[in-house]
């Protein structure tokens, strides 16, 4: 009798982090940007291409969205069932400000109890080869590489969807 246990760790990203991969695979976050986001990975090596993406109001009404380039961290040996945050360091508040941070944003990534794992300087601007076409419509993305179905957290209001998961599916579930 043999059982295979999966290892995960929990990344979360405040709204003005946008995750685009992990590990070399697209996640889609879709149109309406959550306040902060769950990710759920494989333990061990990781890694994460971000942007920052920030929304501001002008007092004329009028707005801006500044956003830099992908942000490559990679981060080693993540340990097993810890949560991990990612977090702006020095983020600016003012728009002129935020137009030059995104030339070269600095994304750090703290563990639980708030020690630096890796930082990362600097924005690429190339184009990235991830595959798209699937909707993740959940809060928590389960990015591990164990789920092939959908799972419902116990005492959560979040839904893991498989990477393949379409939204017509997501649909008939409900």
């Amino acid at each position: 009798f043999s059982s295979s246990v999966f290892s995960t760790v929990t990344i979360t990203a405040p709204e003005e982090i946008i995750i685009l991969a992990v590990n070399g695979q697209e996640v889609n976050t879709g149109l309406i940007p959550a306040k902060k986001h769950s990710y759920q990975v494989d333990a061990g090596n990781l890694t994460l291409n971000v942007r920052y993406r920030e929304y501001f109001e002008h007092l004329t009404g009028e707005h801006d969205i500044v956003k830099s380039g992908v942000v490559t961290i990679q981060a080693q040996n993540l340990q097993d069932r810890q949560t991990y945050r990612l977090a702006l360091v020095n983020a600016p508040k003012r728009f002129d400000a935020a137009k030059e941070y995104a030339e070269q944003p600095t994304v750090a990534l703290y563990d639980q109890n708030q020690q630096l794992v890796v930082q990362q300087t600097g924005a690429n601007n190339e184009a990235q080869p991830w595959f798209s076409g699937s909707s993740l419509l959940s809060r928590t993305l389960d990015l591990t590489q164990k789920n092939k179905n959908s799972t419902t957290l116990p005492f959560s209001n979040s839904t893991i969807l498989p990477l393949n998961f379409s939204f017509q599916q997501h649909r008939e579930l409900l």
